[in-house]
């Protein structure tokens, strides 16, 4: 709906999408939360990615996905099962969380 999007980048079953805003769409399969949207439920459209962040480059994995913000933070969300979040935890995130220790 006249979004202009600058990038993609695919997922084990899921594909993340930036605008030349900054805004952050994804969709597909949401077991592990890896859409971003806050929940576990499926999207078969673009839905956008929660917590208002604008970024500048996005990387999707297997089941989670990373983004850059514009202002220097990298957020994380989806599967934390191996550590791949960043957080500290292995617990999973269905929104972005931001890693500690990069500096903005």
């Amino acid at each position: 709906g006249g979004q202009r999007f600058v990038e993609v980048s695919t997922g084990g079953a899921f594909t993340c999408a930036l605008t030349d805003a900054g805004e952050l769409y994804c969709w597909g399969a949401n077991p592990f939360g890896q859409l971003g949207i806050g929940t576990t439920t499926n999207a078969s459209v673009p839905a956008p990615v929660q917590g208002g962040q604008r970024f500048e480059t996005v990387s999707a994995g297997a089941s989670h996905a990373c983004a850059a913000e514009r202002s220097g933070g990298i957020y994380c969300w989806g599967n934390g099962a191996l550590g791949q979040l960043g957080t500290g935890t292995s617990a999973p995130s269905s929104i972005p969380v931001q890693v500690p220790g990069i500096p903005r």
